[in-house]
């Protein structure tokens, strides 16, 4: 049994975010509350509830392509409220919970392009030899 492409996509992706979830929890340079990519707690247990739906949505082709699709839009819509938000500031909390800045706006804006597009070559392929 071969494993299909947005699956794959759909695995990686999650790997990514509780990597991310995980990582925010200890001291580094990358990702928390002292990291290039500002994250507080919330935002950390929100990056391992995003893997672990990632995850749970692999299980089927076409589920998995669908999960990607939600995961970008919800990815894109949090990188807009940012943007829209931070202004002159170093930081925003958006919904008063979610702490993000300005690079951590720009790396959920091009995570939710990627999920999109990772979702789409899935959907057109089926469309383009099943149908």
């Amino acid at each position: 049994m071969t494993t299909k492409r947005a699956q794959a996509l759909s695995r990686i992706a999650a790997s990514v975010f509780i990597l991310f979830g995980l990582l925010g929890f200890l001291p580094n340079p990358i990702v928390g509350a002292d990291g290039y990519f500002l994250a507080n707690t919330q935002h950390n247990l929100l990056n391992l509830v995003v893997g672990a739906i990632l995850l749970a949505g692999s299980g089927g082709e076409s589920r998995a392509a669908m999960t990607l699709f939600y995961m970008a839009g919800i990815n894109v819509a949090l990188a807009i409220l940012t943007y829209a938000q931070v202004g002159f500031t170093s930081y925003v909390d958006v919904f008063g919970v979610i702490r993000l800045n300005f690079p951590h706006a720009w790396l959920h804006a091009s995570l939710g392009v990627l999920l999109a597009v990772s979702g789409l070559l899935n959907t057109a392929r089926q469309q383009l030899f099943w149908d």
